[in-house]
């Protein structure tokens, strides 16, 4: 996926690649919020979320030099977010990775995905397991291409293909059980 400023950041990526600590800050400012948003959609704790940050930072800037493929550098910063979020649920005890069995009949209408607001859908993802909500924030958040996930997740493209279509029906499938909570709720109200 070509970005607007693909360039310069490659530029800062061969300048940090030779040392240039200026050329570090900035790639660091460029990627500062979406790296953070991608955190706290899996680590609500703030403390951990800047630990974590940190660590990824550290990470890059002592592999830097390594990386090869300068364009694909989006993707392999978030490669290393998703090593250290999976690290650390590991150690939590968190079982992660783990997709939904079965086929799941796609039965919603356009018309009810646009009636579902940000909020709804923001709740509705923190109650997705890790990697359903992981495999949508790249793709419908950040807006990573199939083959960019797959490199993040480092699984095969058809993998993401898959957990896209679970993650999406699972997500379906919440924001419609909320939809009938609350009209079953107007209802008991009403009478």
């Amino acid at each position: 996926m070509t970005r607007p400023d693909s360039i310069l950041v490659q530029l800062l990526i061969v300048r940090c690649q030779l040392g240039d600590d200026v050329a570090c800050t900035e790639l660091v400012s460029r990627y500062q919020l979406r790296l953070h948003q991608y955190l706290k959609q899996f680590v609500r704790d703030n403390n951990t979320v800047n630990d974590l940050y940190q660590d990824i930072w550290f990470d890059v800037f002592r592999s830097i030099s390594k990386l090869k493929d300068i364009e694909a550098f989006a993707s392999w910063l978030f490669r290393i977010a998703h090593d250290r979020v999976c690290r650390l649920f590991r150690r939590r005890g968190i079982v992660y990775g783990i997709d939904s069995p079965g086929e799941i009949i796609d039965s919603t209408s356009e018309e009810q995905e646009a009636a579902w607001d940000t909020d709804e859908v923001t709740l509705a993802l923190d109650r997705l397991i890790p990697n359903h909500r992981e495999v949508l924030v790249l793709r419908y958040l950040h807006e990573f291409d199939y083959a960019e996930i797959a490199t993040i997740l480092n699984c095969p493209l058809g993998t993401v293909r898959s957990r896209l279509f679970h993650a999406k029906q699972a997500l379906r499938i919440i924001l419609e059980m909320e939809q009938d909570h609350e009209r079953e709720s107007s209802q008991t109200s009403l009478a």
